[in-house]
């Protein structure tokens, strides 16, 4: 019964307050992993992403015009601790999808891709004596088909990058390695994700995203700050349409980012930017522009349901 109740609390955000201190974990944020800190206490959270292209048409598409695309999202997301080594994770958002060219424009807005995530810590000698305080986790998710894939602008297919949703099942992998000394810390990251195919038999390419950051805790009266800088490196192959590998897809970019986090009391406000430093997407087609994301967390004091 008290197990069950600390679900209801988890889903009804009933809060109470908790300060926070040790960083461990992380989520998916677009392709990449970002910290998610308290590792050990429940959570529910609020997240904006911006994400902004420029497109060059095909030689094939010689009448079209370049485009912009601007895609923003509002996201919902929370933890439920069910062991100290098992973490559950649910991401909701909704998306406004913008593309513009001299002539015209489109606006999509509503539910996106809802994705479901497990985490389980296999090493972990955090709050220990340890000079070198070492996490390593794997996880698993699964995105489903909640947003909407087949709008159509003037009787015809929207293209799929500007589609709410893409209509598959999506499969993904990640390990997480983190390392502190003192007040010093560095995070890397990997993950690997699987797209399915949707009733066109459309499937976009799979993904690999690799990520590292290093930080610093500076533990202040009343909060704590933790500035970060690093690198990430994302692969992307090419989509495939009734097994038909699709021309002017997949890329790789390098990038490099920089945020900060700022604890007090039972809040986390986070904020990054990321800016490409060498990329070729769609066979040099798509130039991206500096990406922004923030977050607010609001932690629950309760301890995992479970117990050792």
């Amino acid at each position: 019964m008290i197990r069950f109740i600390y679900v209801l609390i988890f889903f009804g955000l009933l809060f109470q307050a908790a300060k926070a201190c040790d960083v461990c974990g992380c989520a998916p944020a677009g392709n990449a992993l970002n910290f998610l800190p308290e590792f050990q206490k429940h959570f529910v959270g609020i997240r904006y992403q911006y994400q902004g292209f420029r497109s060059l048409p095909h030689e094939d598409h010689t009448n079209t015009l370049p485009t912009t695309e601007h895609f923003y999202t509002f996201q919902a997301y929370g933890r439920l601790v069910i062991h100290q080594r098992l973490h559950l994770l649910a991401f909701v958002p909704y998306r406004v999808n913008q593309r513009s060219t001299e002539s015209d424009a489109l606006n999509l807005s509503g539910l996106g891709d809802i994705t479901l995530q497990a985490q389980y810590l296999i090493f972990n000698n955090y709050g220990t004596n340890a000079k070198f305080r070492n996490a390593l986790q794997v996880g698993a998710g699964l995105k489903l088909p909640s947003g909407k894939f087949d709008a159509l602008d003037d009787g015809l297919m929207i293209h799929n990058n500007m589609q709410l949703g893409s209509g598959s099942f999506d499969f993904s992998a990640n390990i997480i390695h983190t390392l502190r000394l003192k007040a010093w810390g560095l995070n890397t990251s990997m993950m690997y994700n699987r797209p399915g195919e949707n009733v066109y038999q459309f499937r976009f390419g799979h993904q690999v995203n690799v990520n590292t950051r290093a930080f610093y805790l500076h533990e202040m009266k009343k909060l704590t700050l933790m500035p970060q800088v690093g690198c990430m490196y994302d692969f992307a192959g090419a989509d495939y349409l009734k097994n038909v590998s699709q021309t002017h897809t997949g890329g790789n970019q390098w990038s490099l980012h920089a945020g900060a986090d700022v604890y007090f009391k039972s809040f986390a406000l986070g904020f990054q930017a990321t800016r490409a430093i060498h990329e070729h997407m769609a066979e040099g087609h798509i130039t991206s522009l500096t990406r922004f994301q923030c977050n607010l967390i609001y932690f629950l004091k309760h301890k995992p349901i479970f117990k050792s």
